[in-house]
């Protein structure tokens, strides 16, 4: 089995745990699914110069929504997105802050994960920052965006440059 997809799978496991463990304390639990735009850019640094791309594609997934009391919780979400015929999974853990009953901001961290690798000098996984707001708009919906900068270098070999993709998603959620 692939380093990469076994990485995800450890991730993944240790997420279902999580939500597990932390439902018996927190005071609203609902899981739920997401969908929306998914703009992701890519940069290369190196003694060159830099090169940049982007493209936007689609993502959809599920989620739970744990809220821990009036002002802060969790939420946990696994997305597929694709960009161009390219596949890629994201596993994200991020605490949300209330600041009024229904907006939040949220931060936390991320494994972003290639279906395939885009070139043989890049990796398949990758660890992200993720900062983010949200509107809950009902009981059962909620708007979201969140930015997820990479915290590692995509080359595989030093070679003396960086290799950074960026994603921002923007969608609607629904929970049961």
């Amino acid at each position: 089995m692939n380093k990469n997809l076994k990485s995800a799978i450890g991730t993944l496991s240790i997420v279902i745990i999580l939500l597990f463990s932390v439902e018996g304390f927190s005071q609203d639990f609902k899981f739920g699914i997401s969908a929306g735009l998914l703009n992701g850019s890519g940069k290369i640094k190196d003694e060159t110069g830099t090169l940049s791309a982007s493209n936007t594609g689609f993502y959809t997934g599920a989620f739970a929504n744990i809220k821990l009391n009036e002002k802060f919780g969790l939420m946990p979400e696994v997305d597929y997105g694709n960009l161009n015929g390219n596949s890629s999974w994201f596993f994200s853990t991020r605490a949300n802050y209330y600041f009024v009953p229904k907006f939040y901001v949220q931060a936390g961290p991320q494994v972003f994960l290639l279906s395939r690798s885009l070139t043989d000098d890049i990796k398949q996984a990758g660890i992200d920052a993720v900062i983010g707001a949200g509107y809950d708009i009902t009981d059962h919906f909620h708007l979201q965006a969140r930015y997820s900068f990479e915290l590692t270098d995509r080359f595989k070999v030093d070679n003396g440059g960086t290799a950074k993709l960026n994603n921002l998603l923007v969608g609607i959620g629904y929970s049961f």
